[in-house]
């Protein structure tokens, strides 16, 4: 097996060597077709994306959906060695209301660590903040506050 794949390995090399415009034109012209059909390159998410409304199980399909709401669940794990920095937490932030913007309802729950609240009763008034807690419209790091959040976590 591995004598037949070195071969064309070699043969692969040979055929380029000897005929390098027609190797270069034959990539580009295979290039540019798989650039073509990139428009309707598609990610199925869903069932609903994969069942069709006119096929036989559609309309099954979508009493069972409405009588047990089964929905996706996006479950975000990311680990570092050394606490995130603000722009990075910022644009997750961004990421995950953009997700639950775009397939709000194909998603019933989107949970990491950073969805962790801490719960806080003061003055008989119940608060649910978040550890980490930055503010994505100033300038300063934050260093200390979000390392500080990471602990509590």
């Amino acid at each position: 097996m591995m004598k037949k794949f070195n071969l064309l390995i070699l043969l692969t090399q040979r055929t380029s060597c000897r005929y390098p415009k027609s190797v270069l034109t034959i990539f580009f012209a295979l290039t540019v077709a798989v650039l073509f059909g990139l428009p309707r390159l598609q990610f199925l998410l869903s069932v609903d994306d994969l069942v069709d409304a006119d096929f036989k199980i559609y309309e099954p399909l979508k009493t069972i959906q409405s009588e047990f709401q089964d929905r996706n669940t996006v479950m975000l794990s990311i680990e570092s060695e050394t606490p995130f920095s603000k722009k990075y937490l910022c644009d997750l932030q961004v990421w995950i209301l953009k997700m639950a913007e775009a397939y709000g309802s194909d998603i019933s729950s989107i949970q990491s660590s950073f969805g962790i609240r801490r719960v806080l009763i003061q003055d008989e008034r119940l608060t649910m903040n978040s550890p980490i807690e930055v503010n994505c419209q100033s300038d300063d790091p934050e260093f200390e506050k979000i390392a500080a959040g990471f602990q509590e976590i």
